[in-house]
């Protein structure tokens, strides 16, 4: 396959208050073409930040990075067209309608024979009844999806995502997302940025940063391979007593308690009626469950914390 984007031992600072503080730490990651990748982790964790370098918009201190086998910072206006970039807040043009904003895209990249394009791709996104109103008159999805829609009327190679349903209705992100997903199937690289963990389950490979750092990566499958842990929650009228237990005992790596259950993420070879007798008749019910991308982040999250405590 193709390389989309290669970086190798990419860092980046900002200062604050004149302490330097890294927002990415040597990190270094492949994409191949068609992929879709999404990069997840909590705020600050340096997601935006990665993005904006690979759009040209950010310059970085150290290491080598390249899109489309151009070199960044030097080739920075050269992947200008061949990029669609959807920010974290609304940035198109809030006076012009919808139409117009497509229209106007359409001519700075230089596409003529948009307008076919243009229809498809707002049928796509329901946006299509809405093509007069005033783009700051949209709800928080529909402005959204018009993002989308402007990043892609060029038909880019790489469409990057940068928390792209932050207030966004259930609808208007599956609809999103429908757009997306089948223009992956049709070859475009998706790079998408998100806290929401149930939407890193539809790309194909995830990336997870903390810190600055990336604390694991690959597909689904090779994450919960390389866990080495399961969940076993516990249903009980006492979340308390249980939390209590079982803290600190071996094995347990994390717990967390959601109304009357108690989700134990645990290593592998605990088993259910382990965990049943160290609670000594607390729980109503034991049983396992199958590890969502929010344990496996976790999971990771753990285990950068223990090497962290080896290093110092």
């Amino acid at each position: 396959m193709e390389q989309a984007i290669f970086i190798d031992k990419l860092t980046k600072s900002y200062s604050l208050k004149k302490v330097k503080m890294k927002a990415l730490d040597s990190i270094s990651l492949a994409v191949e073409a068609g992929d879709f990748v999404a990069l997840i982790g909590p705020d600050g964790a340096g997601k935006s930040t990665l993005i904006k370098i690979l759009c040209g918009i950010l310059d970085f201190d150290e290491g080598k990075v390249e899109v489309l086998g151009y070199q960044l910072p030097e080739q920075k206006n050269a992947i200008k067209h061949h990029i669609g970039y959807l920010s974290q807040r609304f940035s198109l043009y809030g006076n012009l309608t919808v139409e117009e904003n497509l229209r106007y895209f359409a001519k700075v990249f230089g596409v003529d024979d948009y307008k076919q394009r243009m229809e498809k791709l707002m049928k796509a996104v329901d946006l299509g009844a809405f093509r007069d109103r005033l783009a700051k008159q949209l709800s928080g999805g529909m402005k959204q999806k018009l993002g989308v829609i402007s990043g892609l009327i060029h038909s880019p190679q790489i469409l990057f995502l940068d928390e792209p349903t932050t207030g966004v209705d259930p609808v208007s992100r599956r609809e999103l997302f429908k757009v997306v997903e089948e223009r992956v199937d049709a070859g475009l690289t998706v790079i998408m940025s998100t806290s929401y963990m149930d939407e890193a389950e539809r790309a194909k490979r995830v990336i997870m940063f903390n810190e600055g750092r990336i604390i694991q990566q690959g597909t689904y499958d090779e994450i919960v391979s390389q866990a080495h842990c399961r969940v076993i929650v516990v249903e009980t009228t006492q979340p308390v007593n249980v939390v209590e237990q079982m803290k600190g005992k071996s094995g347990v790596r994390f717990i967390n308690p959601i109304g009357t259950t108690v989700q134990l993420l645990v290593d592998e070879v605990v088993t259910m009626e382990q965990v049943a007798n160290q609670l000594k008749g607390l729980p109503n019910r034991i049983y396992e469950t199958g590890l969502t991308m929010e344990n496996l982040f976790i999971n990771s999250v753990m285990l950068q914390k223990k090497e962290h405590e080896k290093e110092n």
